[in-house]
């Protein structure tokens, strides 16, 4: 699909106004398979990755199954995806560029619970370290056999992705996490115990536009699917940045009067029918800026150092899988940076294992 923004993009460039209309291809995993791709679309749900297009040819698309079709002209747009990490892609778009040159802080992943950013777990006074666990959590090697019960008692822990597919217990991928090697895990009883989750010692911002987005993206785990409880209905989370760690962010969301600290921003949300669709196996929420809470004498604060993740107790048969948190620039006063093309895959995710090459296109049609 060409989107809005890029039809008047590629009509620039047919007249020569314009010096590109696809040069880099992104992947993202926001977006549910199946879904109809939105022409008005700015930004992808959850994009991944951007990498420069290093293919372009052009091609007749023609049903296999059908000898009489006589094929549609397309022009094929490739990228080569990262060889290391692994992958699972709903959403392909088309830029005009890597980056908006005119932003000083553009779209980007803020994290994605790697091995390097070094996430801990904090307990009351104490913090201690995530266990991170290569072996196969419920001690079941054969993935075609594997009930995808989780067999250990820590309340916070990481995985790779390969114990991420014997958890999928028969399930379809893109239920599970689906960004990179390694996802931390969060038991739905963890914040009953005061467990949550911090990084200190990051550099970070949040300044931009108001209407510029926060995503959190993460999935959702049962304990043991061979005897499955129902999805919660509703799952509340508090990510709390502060620019000094010792400041004392602890507040009443229940008072409506409730003032944030100076140097403190605080992102609190809940997923219920009210608000939002309830929780789903794959959750991607959004913010605006504007809507984060802050201090009401001082804006979000700029030299942000430390993040904490808390879910509210909601079941402890279930685990929050955490994915990634994105910060994405919704406006832009260049008419050059665009989102030319977008696209939602049919059906399957499409998968690539880490350690392996692989390449994507996205295709254009040109026949009318």
């Amino acid at each position: 699909m060409i989107t809005n923004k890029g039809r008047d993009l590629i009509s620039k460039y047919l007249l020569g106004y314009v010096p590109s209309y696809a040069s880099y291809i992104s992947f993202g995993c926001g977006a549910e398979p199946g879904a109809t791709p939105d022409p008005t679309k700015t930004s992808m749900d959850f994009e991944m990755l951007r990498v420069p297009i290093s293919s372009r040819s052009v091609l007749v698309e023609k049903d296999a199954n059908d000898p009489t079709d006589p094929g549609y002209n397309k022009i094929s747009f490739a990228g080569e995806i990262p060889l290391e990490d692994q992958y699972i892609i709903t959403e392909v778009a088309v830029w005009s560029d890597g980056k908006d040159s005119t932003k000083t802080s553009d779209s980007r992943v803020l994290f994605a619970f790697t091995n390097d950013e070094n996430w801990r777990i904090s307990s009351g006074n104490t913090t201690e370290e995530i266990v991170f666990y290569s072996d196969p959590i419920s001690g079941v090697l054969d993935p075609i056999n594997e009930e995808g019960a989780i067999g250990i008692d820590d309340e916070i822990f990481a995985v790779d992705a390969d114990n991420l597919t014997l958890l999928s217990g028969g399930r379809d991928p893109k239920d599970g996490a689906r960004f990179l090697n390694k996802t931390i895990m969060v038991r739905g009883d963890a914040e009953t115990n005061g467990k949550k989750i911090f990084i200190d010692g990051r550099s970070l911002s949040l300044t931009g536009s108001p209407l510029d987005k926060l995503k959190f993206a993460f999935a959702l785990y049962p304990k043991d699917p061979a005897n499955l409880t129902p999805l919660p209905t509703e799952l509340s989370f508090t990510m709390t940045f502060k620019s000094d760690p010792n400041i004392d962010s602890n507040i009443d969301f229940t008072d409506p009067n409730v003032e944030v600290p100076n140097g403190v921003a605080i992102w609190r949300h809940t997923m219920d029918a009210a608000n939002t669709p309830q929780p789903s196996r794959y959750n991607v929420v959004s913010t605006p800026i504007k809507d984060i809470l802050v201090s009401s004498q001082s804006p979000i604060p700029t030299n942000l150092r430390y993040v904490e993740i808390e879910f509210d107790a909601f079941d402890e048969n279930w685990y929050v899988g955490i994915d990634a948190i994105r910060f994405d620039s919704e406006i832009t006063t260049n008419p050059l940076y665009v989102m030319s093309g977008y696209t939602v895959v049919s059906q399957d995710a499409l998968i690539k294992k880490a350690n392996t090459n692989a390449y994507a296109e996205f295709r254009f049609g040109l026949d009318i």
